[in-house]
């Protein structure tokens, strides 16, 4: 197994828990696939959520290059930071309505 990405949906939120790589397969698109994989297979949904450590940019890259926008830093304990992102998934779904 070289990736995987585990999530929920709530409320009309696809709301993303882990997205990881293998360290050997970095930089091969892997995780954007696996990101567009549920994006498109919960294409009804409202918006999609995400978060990640703050200051780890790898991640903040892949989710700003994919659409996603920051929303903000949160401490979760003392000291301990994640910035959360988010996309509107209905956005893509009219675009998609008028091709």
């Amino acid at each position: 197994m070289v990736g995987i990405i585990s999530y929920k949906v709530e409320n009309d939120v696809l709301d993303m828990h882990r997205v990881a790589v293998h360290p050997l397969y970095f930089r091969r698109g892997i995780a954007e696939k696996l990101i567009h994989y549920i994006e498109e297979d919960n294409n009804r949904l409202t918006k999609a959520i995400v978060a990640t450590g703050r200051g780890n940019k790898p991640a903040e890259n892949l989710y700003l290059k994919n659409g996603y926008h920051k929303t903000k830093d949160l401490e979760i304990a003392k000291g301990v930071y994640i910035t959360k992102f988010e996309k509107n998934l209905q956005h893509k779904a009219c675009d998609e309505k008028r091709i």
